[in-house]
């Protein structure tokens, strides 16, 4: 049954959270251009960019940990583990 999930990246929600607080803190120098760009554009414009940029940089930040995993370099595996998140093989 392990088998059938390989390759499957499983975040907590631990994770999830950590990496939430991780791109809120990125963006946060860019909240005044949001807030103008919600105005003007619509909120609901605004969200599906937003979710779209952060949807891509979540998976760039899963690539890397994926790719630093698989080097089995320590420091690595503890950025992976920090993230709350399970990589499946």
């Amino acid at each position: 049954m392990h088998g059938a999930h390989k390759g499957r990246i499983c975040l907590g929600t631990h994770g999830i959270r950590h990496l939430g607080e991780a791109l809120v803190l990125k963006h946060r120098n860019d909240s005044v251009l949001h807030r103008t760009n919600a105005v003007v554009g619509g909120i609901d414009e605004w969200l599906r960019k937003w979710q779209a940029k952060a949807t891509k940089e979540i998976a760039h930040l899963i690539a890397i940990c994926s790719r630093q995993d698989r080097t089995n370099n320590s420091h690595a595996q503890g950025t992976a583990h920090l993230a709350g998140g399970v990589i499946d093989r």
